[in-house]
């Protein structure tokens, strides 16, 4: 053989194993939209080989780069984003009841960390939890105001 023909047949082998490691879900692939990424399932990658691995707009990692966590996550976005907004209920709620009050701000931050969720999906569970809420828009006077850490805090 010769040395441009082994090579036509490396490149081969190797488009083989890499549509074979997608369709097994070892290499995972997203797709960006404007709201973010989207993963794709394997059974849709297939379309997605044909046109070009290397079409702009697609991103690629191997599962075995994932942290554990990644796989053990059951929870939607849309759950997570209503734990939170429960949760950010309940805290306001609980503060409000001792005469101080958190930041929207500080709850946000906090609930993005606490439930692993986009800081787009936290403004948003604030602003359904605010309208359950009599929320007075203003600064909080020092005294009044709960600290960061207190709010980090609560379970």
């Amino acid at each position: 053989m010769i040395f441009h023909e082994q090579i036509a047949e490396l490149g081969r082998v190797l488009d083989q194993m890499l549509f074979v490691a997608l369709a097994e879900g070892r290499i995972i692939c997203s797709e960006e939209h404007a709201g973010g990424p989207h993963l794709l399932p394997p059974q849709h990658i297939g379309a997605l080989i044909e046109k070009s691995f290397s079409k702009k707009g697609y991103s690629y990692c191997f599962t075995r780069d994932l942290p554990a966590d990644w796989f053990e996550a059951s929870d939607s976005l849309p759950a997570r984003r209503r734990k939170a907004r429960a949760w950010m209920e309940s805290t306001f709620k609980h503060f409000r009841s001792e005469g101080r009050r958190a930041s929207a701000k500080d709850l946000i931050f906090v609930a993005q960390e606490k439930f692993h969720i986009t800081d787009h999906a936290a403004k948003g569970a604030w602003e359904e939890a605010k309208t359950k809420l009599d929320v007075k828009a203003g600064n909080i006077a020092g005294k009044n105001r709960v600290k960061i850490s207190e709010i980090s805090a609560l379970k």
